[in-house]
């Protein structure tokens, strides 16, 4: 009867909205992967940054995003940051040298040569190419080895050393050769702009 007729309405309703919205969460997923950015798993964050990554209601919704996604360590962090007020803060460096057998063509024959301890990892420094890698403004360089070159790895300690003994290193920094700051501390101009940002953050979040 009617009755009957207007419960099998409610119910092809209720369907047809519950299609509706798993089509539009599917949409906004979609959408999404339009805006993602990726990078290395391996970062250095800022204490704001960190603050907003883990209590920001906009990082949150990028969490749920990725939460199921395939190598989301190489891109949640990198997609919250440009998608956050602290984007022109990133500094689009590793600040480390690295050099992959791919870059040279197939990777496969030098992996061969080396043995599989090196598959899938980049090439070893040598000596004759080691005096001008330590000449670079890198913080770190990857990789050398101990039994493939010895001499390599004395080397490496030593460009290490001079970097630890006088508290300095300039490093690339977007196009620009600059000192960093000494060891064990930031500068006072690097202090007084992370408090900016940490304040700049404040208010936009509602803080004072």
């Amino acid at each position: 009867g009617v009755e009957g007729g207007g419960a099998v309405a409610a119910e092809a309703a209720r369907i047809s909205a519950a299609a509706a919205a798993v089509a539009a969460e599917r949409e906004a997923a979609v959408e999404a992967l339009r805006y993602l950015h990726t990078g290395s798993q391996w970062v250095v964050l800022d204490r704001a940054f960190c603050h907003y990554l883990i209590t920001d209601a906009r990082a949150i919704r990028w969490r749920k995003v990725f939460a199921s996604r395939f190598l989301a360590d190489e891109s949640f962090v990198q997609t919250v940051l440009m998608h956050s007020p602290f984007a022109r803060t990133n500094i689009n460096n590793n600040l480390r040298y690295i050099m992959w057998p791919q870059f040279y063509g197939d990777p496969t024959s030098y992996w061969m040569r080396m043995g599989w301890a090196f598959v899938g990892g980049p090439t070893v420094i040598n000596a004759s190419e080691a005096k001008e890698v330590f000449k670079t403004p890198y913080l770190a360089a990857r990789k050398v080895d101990p039994l493939v070159d010895p001499d390599t790895v004395r080397l490496y300690d030593a460009w290490m050393a001079a970097k630890l003994s006088n508290g300095t290193s300039a490093v690339w920094l977007n196009g620009t050769l600059i000192q960093q700051e000494p060891l064990g501390g930031r500068s006072q101009r690097a202090q007084q702009h992370a408090l900016a940002q940490a304040r700049l953050y404040a208010r936009g979040a509602g803080g004072v």
